[in-house]
């Protein structure tokens, strides 16, 4: 009878996977309970702050323990590769972030109206204590930063009624999947509509404040929209790009309206 001894297996590279197995529910799991109101935005932040590490601790393990395969013939060559494996997508993302935070002006409150940017209509009860104080209006600094970085940002004027721009901007609101909590329609010619709104990001659900106000300019109908981070400093574009897509939608929305005048 012939006996097999088996090889010792690397410690590193088995707590490499663990912790690497670990974390990505962890990751998932705080993203959908922000996403659902369970827990705050900080809190989200610090249990992201702590997987980084623990990814970072796997990485480091994976590494150690395939030096020590390699020097000492040990078993668990999978595993080390395995938590390493595992580990670089969720430790690229704060690079993906730094990347977009050099890329991008530190700017967390965008407006197609500069001069004169629509004002949220009670939102001091819908951010939370910890949340960025409620905006008013533009300093110049960031009046000059969004215009060299987001130069297209801009009113949209169309020639639809304003009745019928007021409506089309609640189907794109809604089809956006953001909650509706101002309504003001246009009750005269010369009377603005607005609507405030909360939209929130897809996968981990950060919340931001919108407001599009409708009206007339000179024959034309004029929508302005102003979108504005609840947390942190830079919002890496987000708001500008939500501004963009939303005034793309509202021109495709209204585009049958005008069709059939």
């Amino acid at each position: 009878m012939v006996t097999r001894l088996r090889r010792r297996s690397s410690r590193s590279a088995r707590w490499s996977l663990r912790i690497a197995r670990f974390a990505i529910p962890v990751f998932v799991l705080a993203a959908v309970f922000h996403q659902f109101g369970i827990f705050g935005t900080n809190t989200l932040m610090i249990l992201y702050g702590i997987i980084w590490i623990g990814n970072v601790i796997a990485i480091v393990l994976g590494i150690v323990g395939l030096l020590a395969i390699w020097s000492l013939g040990l078993d668990g060559a999978r595993r080390a590769l395995l938590g390493i494996g595992l580990s670089l997508p969720l430790i690229a993302i704060p690079f993906y972030f730094a990347w977009l935070t050099l890329s991008h002006p530190q700017l967390n409150d965008i407006s197609t109206n500069l001069r004169d940017p629509p004002s949220f209509i009670q939102i001091s009860g819908l951010r939370p204590a910890d949340a960025n104080p409620v905006p008013s209006s533009y300093t110049p600094e960031d009046a000059l930063l969004q215009r060299d970085a987001y130069g297209d940002i801009r009113p949209l004027f169309l020639g639809s009624s304003i009745e019928d721009t007021y409506q089309a901007i609640k189907e794109v609101v809604r089809d956006a999947g953001w909650r509706i909590v101002v309504e003001e329609p246009p009750l005269e010619v010369d009377s603005p509509g607005r609507i405030q709104a909360v939209a929130r990001t897809l996968f981990s659900g950060f919340s931001d404040d919108v407001i599009i106000i409708v009206s007339t300019d000179l024959g034309d109908t004029r929508v302005d929209m102003r979108s504005a981070s609840r947390y942190g400093r830079h919002d890496f574009g987000v708001n500008a790009r939500r501004i963009k897509d939303f005034m793309i939608a509202l021109q495709e929305a209204v585009a049958p309206t005008l069709g059939s005048s």
